[in-house]
């Protein structure tokens, strides 16, 4: 029997802009109770998704390396999506 998983049980997605710092990041993951947030971008009234920032990012990246959690924002340490960086290669591959 193949795997659903139920979307009526899984977390919210929550958006934020690239400027917030990681300090504010942190407490809309609270509030939100979520461990990671999609980072957009909005540019002529559209928002494009820059990629996603975990609590693990947050710790790895920001708080074990003694960063300015207060200074940086969700745009210095985003996780780019995978798919942006395989368009080229796709591109590549149909012109070959």
């Amino acid at each position: 029997m193949p795997y659903h998983r139920d979307l009526r049980r899984a977390p919210p997605m929550v958006t934020s802009p690239q400027n917030l710092t990681i300090l504010e990041a942190a407490k809309v993951m609270r509030d939100s109770q979520v461990d990671e947030l999609i980072v957009i971008d909005r540019m002529n009234g559209r928002s494009h998704i820059l990629g996603r920032v975990s609590a693990w990012n947050i710790v790895a990246m920001v708080l074990a390396t003694e960063l300015d959690h207060t200074a940086l924002t969700l745009g210095d340490i985003v996780t780019p999506p995978e798919y942006p960086r395989c368009v080229p290669c796709i591109l590549k591959c149909r012109s070959d």
